[in-house]
């Protein structure tokens, strides 16, 4: 049997207005509008409004919903994940560093005989603001070039120190 993590009481409101105002984007983008009454086919819905006016009822039943679907679950596993994320930065790119790919235990022994090290080429940046990488190119030993997440490699060396 599954257990179901409930979202915190205090948070319940919270969480219920987050996944609406997805769910109200979605529909919008989707070409949905707001009326009296719901029509699939005319793309119709009377909870495409805001939050705050829907009455409580509907609130709650969407709290209840959001509960029932496990949403407390997936939010804690989402942010336990990027909590633990080792996830290079634009801040640790330099064109020739040395990566290999991530290992599972940060804590293993490199064995620089079994170790394959490529060199970095280029990064694409996802959120430039904050530095957030999209991809990296790594030129691998014997020529192929492969793109890969930030988060599938790991400095092969530490970087330098900042002056």
């Amino acid at each position: 049997m599954r257990v179901i993590e409930k979202i915190p009481e205090h948070l319940r409101e919270q969480v219920a207005r987050a996944a609406h105002a997805v769910w109200h984007q979605l529909l919008l983008n989707e070409g949905w509008t707001s009326g009296d009454r719901f029509d699939a086919e005319a793309k119709v819905h009377p909870g495409l409004r805001p939050f705050d006016q829907l009455s409580p009822f509907q609130r709650d039943l969407i709290a209840d919903w959001v509960d029932d679907e496990d949403v407390g679950s997936s939010l804690r596993s989402a942010v336990a994940c990027a909590m633990l994320d080792r996830e290079l930065r634009a801040a640790d790119m330099t064109v020739g560093a040395l990566v290999r790919l991530l290992r599972d235990d940060p804590t293993e022994p490199i064995d620089p005989e079994d170790d394959y090290v490529g060199r970095i080429v280029e990064w694409t940046l996802r959120r430039p603001e904050i530095g957030r990488l999209e991809s990296i190119k790594v030129s691998w030993p014997g020529g192929e070039m492969q793109e890969y997440p930030p988060g599938d490699l790991e400095l092969a060396e530490p970087p330098p120190a900042a002056p």
